[in-house]
């Protein structure tokens, strides 16, 4: 390559020159074509070495044999980072997560100012279409930027085993076949996105029979890859087109201590299948030994379309023979010190070695192929070589945005766990407890399945081991509060402060112990500390202390200063309704219920419990039973235990003059609730009723 200045005015000709000689330096059978079809399979958390393509002998992947055998198979393909969304920004945008500055799944947004691929390509004239399957994903987040359809849609509720945060990859598939199915240009960018093989793992028959659950989602995973292939077989585009299947990251599956992913930065986490099908099934069954990086993606299809100057950018041109020259690939993990309080983690590797940079560092010979063996004391020159490309990165790293707590709680749901809040150095090696993770998970199945007393004695368990483990004392200190030890639970919230006196979930968590103990100036204190680093959620218990001291002006002000006039939080705006429903001003109690209802919808959250009972409440208050039964009935259906909707839903039948429709009503209710609770209700309703017919 020559290096050389030219004036302003001949570099629009040495650019075009640039890009001839690019496609004068591939082989004919490699020249770009501008009509190209391209589409890229991701399938999230695969691993490559659980792919019989890769070696693996207990799986069953015949669709992506398939494909192998019309592909270049990358042997060492890493990701640069082992969680979805950061993962997904490097493979559109090219990028390194300290560039495009995405570097966790959730309090970072990708910049609408970075180009992405689908922008590129849709600049030269491509139409650009994808479908996902994680609300990780969703448009929201930037990373839709450049497409034109987006489908995004996950399952409103739990079906299958699917969570509202997910839906099944044969759905996405549908949706993008669909889209597919309307467009009349070969031009076409496509991008489908499966969340399997992401846990849990609940593969549906037959695949359910693997003896991994694992593998099983692996081979469901195929099978919906193997539809979408014949897919553009039948429509006559997978011949010409440039098909990518990859993987976003991999799998711990207990290899070092992690079953998931997002602490460790081992070749399990960050090793994925990487297939490359040129038009025309050009070098079909080569094989590509080099270490490459998902950052690799955007100038090698830009190369093979010419759609773009591949030079611009720091990733390699993966078609080229001459790509392989001192490559390192470059590797990071911030999930450690924004959800667990350890390290963060950094990777270097080439051709020969592994170097993770850790408080305690190590280094593995690629050939280690399950790194069992920390080689870094006899090959410190190969450190050091490590080190110095590492430094040469400008890691630059900027905490998260305020995370709202319904976010938190859909993470959390897919498996990532802990607080997300930056924690300052020096950090513990999370290696060194890594074990604390599956003890939270399993405390944590205790609290939510109402064993309380398991759980208190679980979080004991994880913070003896763990005390520098925020969850671990607000999870401990709410199975106190459940069985009613509400002064051990403030005692456990101050040795957590102890050692974090600036937390805001702590300083939340002791507020909102001492608002159920009527001590209104000191939940106040605690509350008004968390402020700065959570300013929406502690006005929010501001708002609530001063409401339950009959404060209504206060607990106003404090909700309105919450900056959220464009996409208000629901249970801000739940708050300012039960502000209005105690002035009894019940007409804009309902235009606030309704507001949150629609918040709800659009930020695709489950459902709130009681948010239509209220809306009920409210339009009995208005005087439309009508109305309110059909908001006590969305109530029942979205909650089926919630024995006051049953007993406000005969009520407002009663008003209406339905008295043998409320009667069956309550019966129904006694029947989806037994037990002395429901048959309570019923009996008192049945008793309120009949001295209302009465009175008439």
């Amino acid at each position: 390559m020559f290096l050389f200045s030219a004036p302003r005015g001949d570099r629009a000709l040495l650019a075009a020159l640039g890009v001839l000689l690019l496609t004068a330096a591939c082989s004919d059978r490699e020249a770009p074509a501008s009509d190209v079809p391209v589409f890229i399979i991701s399938i999230d958390t695969l691993r490559a070495d659980r792919l019989p393509a890769y070696g693996y002998t207990q799986g069953s992947t015949p669709a992506i044999d398939r494909l192998r055998a019309d592909s270049i198979l990358y042997e060492q393909a890493y990701s640069h980072v082992p969680l979805t969304l950061p993962s997904h920004a490097s493979l559109f945008t090219g990028l390194l997560p300290p560039d495009h500055g995405v570097r966790d799944n959730i309090g970072y947004l990708l910049s609408g100012e970075v180009s992405t691929l689908p922008g590129m390509l849709r600049s030269r004239g491509y139409v650009t279409g994808a479908a996902v399957s994680t609300w990780v994903l969703r448009r929201e987040t930037g990373i839709a930027s450049g497409f034109d359809f987006y489908d995004d849609e996950t399952d409103p509720a739990r079906q299958m085993g699917r969570r509202a945060e997910e839906r099944d990859g044969e759905r996405s598939r549908l949706a993008f076949a669909e889209w597919l199915g309307r467009q009349t240009t070969r031009r076409l960018f496509g991008f489908l996105h499966l969340f399997e093989p992401h846990a849990p793992y609940e593969p549906p028959p037959p695949f359910d029979a693997a003896a991994h659950r694992y593998d099983g989602e692996v081979s469901y995973a195929d099978s919906i890859v193997g539809r979408f292939l014949d897919d553009l077989r039948g429509r006559g585009l997978y011949d010409p087109a440039l098909i990518i299947l990859l993987s976003d990251h991999g799998e711990g599956l207990g290899d070092h201590g992690e079953d998931e992913h997002g602490v460790f930065l081992y070749r399990e986490s960050i090793q994925v299948p990487l297939l490359i099908k040129l038009p025309r099934n050009e070098r079909a069954g080569e094989t590509v030994r080099h270490p490459v990086g998902l950052i690799d993606i955007v100038p090698t299809v830009l190369a093979v379309t010419a759609a773009g100057d591949p030079a611009t950018f720091s990733g390699a041109v993966l078609t080229r023979p001459d790509f392989t020259a001192g490559r390192a690939i470059y590797g990071e993990t911030y999930f450690p010190p924004l959800h667990l309080g350890w390290s963060e983690l950094f990777a270097m590797i080439d051709a020969n070695f592994h170097y993770i940079d850790a408080p305690r560092p190590e280094l593995y010979a690629i050939s280690d192929t399950r790194q069992q063996h920390n080689v870094l004391e006899q090959h410190r020159r190969a450190v050091f070589a490590l080190r110095e490309r590492l430094a040469a990165i400008d890691r630059k790293f900027t905490p998260p945005s305020d995370v709202d707590p319904e976010d938190q709680k859909r993470l959390a749901a897919l498996g990532y766990l802990g607080s997300t809040r930056a924690s300052e150095g020096p950090l513990p090696d999370p290696k060194d407890h890594i074990e604390s993770i599956r003890m939270l998970k399993t405390a944590l199945e205790s609290f939510q399945n109402a064993a309380y007393e398991d759980a208190l004695r679980r979080a004991k368990e994880l913070l003896e081991k763990n005390p520098m483990m925020v969850d671990g004392w607000i999870l401990q200190a709410g199975a106190e509060r459940r069985l009613g030890r509400r002064d051990d639970a403030l005692s456990t919230i101050r040795n957590g402060l102890q050692r974090f006196p600036t937390h805001p979930d702590l300083q939340l968590a002791a507020a909102e112990v001492l608002l159920e103990l009527k001590r209104f100036d000191d939940a106040a204190a605690h509350a008004e500390l968390a402020i700065k680093e959570d300013a929406a959620a502690a006005r929010e218990m501001l708002a609530r202390i001063a409401i339950a001291r009959d404060d209504l002006a206060s607990a106003e002000r404090h909700l309105t200063e919450i900056d959220g006039r464009s996409n208000p939080r629901p249970s801000t705006l739940l708050l300012l309704a039960d502000v209005r429903k105690r002035q009894r001003r019940f007409q804009e109690e309902l235009a606030l219920i309704d507001r949150a209802i629609e918040e709800v919808r659009r930020r695709r959250i489950d459902a709130i419990e009681r948010l239509h009972y209220e809306r009920g409440i409210a339009l009995l208050e208005l005087r439309q039973p009508h109305s309110a039964a059909a908001a006590f009935r969305e109530e029942i259906r979205l909650f089926p235990n919630n024995i006051e909707a049953w007993g406000m839903l005969a009520v407002a039948l009663g008003i209406e003059g339905k008295s043998n429709e409320a009667r069956e009503t309550l019966r129904e209710a006694v029947r989806v609730n037994p037990g002395a609770a429901a048959r309570t209700m019923a009996a008192d309703t049945l008793r309120v009723l009949e001295g209302a017919r009465q009175a008439q």
